[in-house]
């Protein structure tokens, strides 16, 4: 896919690029699975952590070079998007939804103070 993108020098930047998304994904898997918590805990900085997770997932789309969607379509469809725009997407609504649930409540979680 490198070589598709017009890299200059695909082995090289692929090792980078592939270093690089690890990284990230399995940040983004340590941030997800705090969301989980969101079962049992109500905390504020939890629902800050998980508010701060979905709106940096929510940029992807953003951040990988719009190259790479290109070619991700050309060589796989609408399947090879698939992914992205699940994870992606769901981060935006989840964001928005709890943006807009803590505007409409004046607090996290959508709890009424007592």
């Amino acid at each position: 896919m490198m070589q598709m993108a017009g890299v200059t020098d695909p082995p090289g930047k692929a090792l980078e690029f592939t270093f690089g998304f690890r990284i990230v994904g399995c940040l983004y898997i340590i941030g997800n699975a705090l969301g989980v918590l969101a079962l049992n805990s109500r905390s504020r900085i939890l629902w800050w952590i998980i508010l701060l997770v979905n709106i940096t997932q929510a940029t992807g789309p953003i951040m990988i070079p719009s190259s790479m969607w290109t070619v991700v379509y050309d060589v796989y469809g609408v399947l090879g998007l698939l992914p992205s725009v699940i994870t992606d997407g769901g981060a935006i609504i989840l964001s928005l939804v709890m943006i807009f649930s803590m505007l409409k409540y004046r607090t996290t979680w959508a709890q009424r103070p007592y």
